[in-house]
């Protein structure tokens, strides 16, 4: 080949790379991180743009009790990529049993994350409802603690597979569902008061909503705080074969201001595929939850939708992000967290076939709640 054509092919090959960098900037993969996982947690403090998870489940069936910062977990801008850094946290005092199908909720005025429940062995024969607290959890002010914390009251019934979520305004972690670890499955709601165990002991409380969405695991939910509104979409009542496709608020989901109510939406616009495993976030200034992944049967989700007015204040509907979807990747029992300060949402993690995790990608997508951002 002559050097005008290879210059030509050269010119031709960059200018290929180039358009490519430039599509990516906006879902970037980062590499080098923690050993693969599935049914882990993330949660992210956005004051130090720290991203933190914790165990899980690895392609060895080896269950995990470790804890990851991603640090500068969001780019400043969308130039700015591959930027994150993981580092592995080695926190002091006594961790909890190696685990799964957990949740964690994060404080970010105290610091603390707070983990509750999930499945101690492989095969999700045995679970437990214990509650242990990361103190320092973003690792800024030297090296975080772990504190396992006995409540009080009356414990939820120990389970996997369920949701919680974190109300800064009373410090209320808010749980939800579940499954036993014995075919057991779960529709109760239940509130942990002084869940940073900074403001007095944690005590639980049974709430009772006079309807209910049915009992189900692994679904999406998310937290309107201005509201004390709760929402939940799909899951599955142990087979993912018939997972759900519904969408179900909770008012009053706190324990104050009344008595909880129920309400099942009905959403206008083409709907998403029934799914499980899946992740939501929300971005409550604009009352827009993110739904990313999932699996039904044996097809296993990459697409995103966006429930618009999802607390149900108003008509909500459903909206896809067709230009998101051709670039995901496929996904279910992974971990999303959303800056909405940026409007951008990262995954981490979770299974994109029936075989072990391949990889410890970071997926990052922009304009995450459908609304085109400028960065």
């Amino acid at each position: 080949m002559n050097n005008s054509k290879q210059m030509a092919l050269f010119l031709m090959v960059g200018l290929v790379l180039t358009a490519t960098i430039a599509r990516a900037q906006t879902q970037v993969w980062s590499q080098d991180g923690p050993p693969p996982r599935y049914q882990h947690t993330a949660i992210y403090d956005p004051i130090t743009n720290v991203m933190v998870a914790f165990g899980g489940n690895t392609d060895a069936g080896t269950l995990l009790n470790d804890v990851w910062n991603l640090v500068g977990a969001f780019p400043a801008n969308s130039k700015t990529f591959l930027t994150e850094t993981w580092t592995q946290v080695s926190a002091s005092g006594a961790p909890p049993t190696a685990r799964f199908g957990h949740t964690a909720v994060y404080d970010p005025a105290s610091n603390r994350m707070m983990v509750f429940g999930g499945s101690l062995n492989t095969a999700s024969t045995s679970c437990t409802n214990d509650f242990w607290i990361l103190d320092g959890a973003n690792s800024a002010m030297g090296t975080p603690t772990w504190i396992q914390m006995s409540a009080s009251g009356t414990l939820p019934g120990a389970r996997t597979g369920h949701k919680a979520v974190y109300d800064t305004t009373t410090n209320s972690m808010i749980l939800f569902g579940g499954a036993d670890c014995a075919g057991h499955y779960y529709s109760d709601l239940w509130v942990l008061s002084n869940a940073n165990g900074q403001t007095g002991t944690p005590q639980w409380s049974k709430l009772a909503p006079s309807v209910s969405p049915g009992a189900r695991q692994e679904c999406g939910m998310v937290y309107d705080t201005a509201n004390n509104i709760v929402i939940i979409y799909g899951g599955d009542k142990g087979n993912i074969a018939t997972p759900y496709s519904d969408v179900w608020t909770v008012s009053h989901a706190n324990g104050s201001g009344g008595t909880p109510v129920w309400t099942l939406l009905n959403p206008a616009g083409k709907a998403p595929t029934a799914r499980t495993q899946l992740t939501a976030t929300l971005d409550t200034a604009n009352n827009r939850m993110t739904v990313f992944g999932g699996i039904k049967g044996t097809h296993i989700a990459g697409d995103t939708w966006i429930l618009i007015n999802a607390n149900g204040s108003l008509s909500s509907s459903w909206l896809q992000l067709s230009n998101a979807t051709a670039m995901a990747p496929l996904r279910y029992s992974h971990s999303a967290v959303y800056n909405n300060s940026v409007n951008q949402m990262i995954v981490f993690g979770g299974l994109d076939s029936f075989a072990p995790p391949q990889d410890d990608h970071v997926f990052d997508l922009s304009s995450a709640n459908g609304i085109k951002t400028k960065r």
